[in-house]
């Protein structure tokens, strides 16, 4: 019941613009300033956001984002007037920029509007809602629950903070719930109707039962039709939510690293990669193990996973090799594998989590490490050339924009600062010099002979017939060209009298050159003048390379690889050719080789020792015979 007038927080300027409903505000163009009148049915931080509250009439509902300088004071059941100006962060529409005056306070309770799964849309932003449906997944990511509800066709998350109440043991897979809350939305881009879920407010939104034993099982939608086979290759299967998988893949990130609601492993065969939610107490296969993967397509921030039913080691080691990014990461690299050179541009810790940004190619890309992966990077970092390898994975923020996610030390190689001037412009650089490691225009670099400007691949194309001097990472040769990368962009090194100086580069080398810029059929190179080539003091990767038993590095948690001595920082930018680790496919000749030496050892031993026996045998019949050949006196 209503209950006496509360004071108003702010009251409307009669120049506010006329009081309209809901709908008819939702109608209008973003910017717009409008004037509504609705019951609230999410106060503040229950509906996704701590500065979000939701109000709804008869016609439709409406997210408002009170201004700062008046926070709308309000509870569930309070009838406000709202006025404010239209916007659509991630195609949610709310008000902002508010006044707020509350007409009156303490009502009741809103009841939820009841809708099938197929329904939450568009139509149904903003409304308190209730759903019924099938439980397919639960996972817990930085406090936030995801419960996916499915009917067989649909499914929608819903989805509760810990102010909620709700936690994670609250629901299990397979419960059949009943889920009352606000219809949200985070579009994957402008424009794109998609993006939607339900926000749970309390814990009374979230109504679990076990599963209805009146239903014949006959009667019954099953997720996925029995007669659909299972499909054999990720590539065909990730694409349909709820299919079937029965493959063999390859290990390539275990677990520690990921949790999804629980152990998590990424998988790739070949055709695609997929993180892997596996059975509970199931033991996790290590990084290069052969698996044998069953389960179904699920989601995971909007994009596909596994729930397995079972992970089976195979007994054999079959490495996958990273691929080369060199471009924005996006939905076809999720979850592969993938390496990248680049130079820091910024750190951020979070606690025992850091953040790099990475320059790659002009672009900045966010590389993580997370406490498992027990890498070591320090904002003196920046300014530093790097190759990283890592899993591609969504942002838990925005789960449009990709994410590197490294995983052990290994895979995190730190090479020079390289003292330059940005943008192609000219100045001095003191070779070898002292300079602020943070900065990268002061940090000392790789030494130049010549004393010249290191510039930015990124301005080279205004530089045509220039001598310039560039920096940064070898990610590619072939016979007498090479291709480097400083971050900026990517440029080929060639010119005739530096064929053979140039075949001697390897990728993950940080080398500095000098030459003149041309244009070719294939676009710009510089042609290299051979003597100013100069490369960073011998090094190695982290310096925990166990050869003396590589089935244990390639097998092994990577999350449990030792970090990098202190005193080997300084010499970790140098990657072996093609791999962020000790090669898998050398390793495994490495084993093989030893393996054959063992065997033909053991066959030499036995053959002679067959010899030798059959000399002793004949020896010894020979003196038998002759023993019975001698007459007896």
């Amino acid at each position: 019941m209503a209950s006496a007038v509360r004071t108003p927080a702010a009251t409307p300027s009669p120049a506010e613009a006329p009081l309209v409903a809901i709908a008819d505000a939702r109608s209008g163009t973003l910017g717009l300033r409008v004037r509504v009148r609705g019951i609230v049915t999410a106060g503040l931080g229950a509906a996704g956001s701590s500065d979000l509250f939701v109000i709804e009439d008869s016609t439709g509902g409406v997210f408002v984002r009170p201004s700062a300088s008046t926070p709308a004071q309000v509870v569930i059941g309070d009838e406000v007037e709202v006025a404010g100006s239209l916007a659509a962060p991630y195609g949610q529409l709310e008000i902002r920029e508010t006044t707020t005056t509350t007409i009156t306070s303490g009502g009741e309770d809103p009841s939820p509007a009841r809708l099938e799964l197929g329904e939450v849309g568009e139509e149904s932003e903003a409304r308190l809602v209730s759903v019924r449906g099938s439980v397919e997944s639960v996972t817990l990511d930085d406090g936030r629950l995801t419960v996916v509800i499915g009917d067989g066709v649909t499914t929608v998350r819903a989805m509760a903070d810990p102010a909620s109440g709700i936690v994670r043991g609250d629901v299990a897979c397979d419960d059949v719930v009943t889920a009352s809350g606000i219809v949200g939305q985070r579009a994957t881009a402008t424009g794109r109707l998609d993006g939607y879920r339900i926000w749970l407010r309390r814990r009374s939104d979230l109504a679990v039962r076990a599963p209805i034993p009146t239903d014949p099982p006959q009667t019954r939608t099953p997720a996925v039709p029995t007669s659909t086979p299972a499909a054999t290759d990720l590539a065909s299967a990730l694409g349909t939510r709820g299919r079937r998988v029965d493959v063999e893949a390859t290990v390539t990130a275990t677990a520690a690293l990921l949790d999804i609601g629980g152990p998590t492993i990424v998988v790739d065969d070949g055709t695609a990669a997929v993180a892997v939610l596996i059975p509970a107490n199931a033991a996790a296969p290590g990084v290069g193990m052969r698996v044998r993967v069953t389960g179904k397509i699920g989601s995971w921030q909007g994009g596909p996973t596994v729930i397995g039913a079972s992970v089976t080691a195979l007994g054999e080691l079959r490495p996958i090799e990273p691929q080369t990014a060199g471009v924005a990461l996006g939905p076809s690299l999720e979850w592969r594998l993938v390496r990248v050179y680049g130079r820091i541009q910024g750190v951020t810790h979070a606690g025992a989590r850091s953040r790099v940004e990475v320059l790659v190619g002009g672009r900045t890309l966010v590389v993580l490490a997370e406490p498992a992966a027990n890498v070591s990077v320090a904002a003196t970092d920046v300014g530093r050339l790097l190759t990283v390898t890592g899993i591609v994975r969504r942002s838990t923020s925005d789960p449009s924009a990709f994410q590197l996610l490294a995983r052990s030390p290994v895979d995190f190689c730190l090479g020079p600062a390289v003292a330059r001037v940005g943008g192609g412009s000219t100045g001095s650089a003191s070779p070898g010099g002292s300079g602020n490691a943070a900065d990268p225009s002061t940090a000392p670099g790789i030494a130049n002979a010549g004393g010249s400007s290191v510039v930015d691949v990124a301005g080279l194309g205004a530089r045509i017939g220039e001598t310039v001097t560039v920096a940064g990472l070898v990610i590619g040769t072939s016979h007498g060209t090479a291709t480097l990368d400083d971050g900026t962009g990517e440029i080929r090194l060639g010119g005739v009298n530096a064929t053979a100086v140039i075949d001697a580069l390897e990728p993950g080398d940080a080398v500095e050159v000098t030459g003149v810029v041309t244009r070719d059929a294939s676009g710009l190179l510089i042609e290299v003048d051979p003597a100013s080539i100069v490369t960073a003091p011998a090094g190695s990767s982290p310096a925990a390379f166990p050869l003396a038993n590589p089935l244990a590095l390639v097998a092994a948690d990577l999350s449990a690889s030792p970090a990098p001595t202190p005193g080997a920082r300084g010499a970790q930018w140098r990657v072996p050719a093609g791999t962020a680790s000790p090669d898998p496919q050398v390793i495994l000749w490495i084993c093989v080789g030893l393996v054959v030496a063992a065997g033909l050892s053991f066959a030499a031993i036995a053959a002679r020792t067959r010899a030798v026996r059959q000399k002793l045998w004949s020896l010894g019949m020979r003196l038998d015979l002759r023993a019975r050949a001698r007459p007896r006196r």
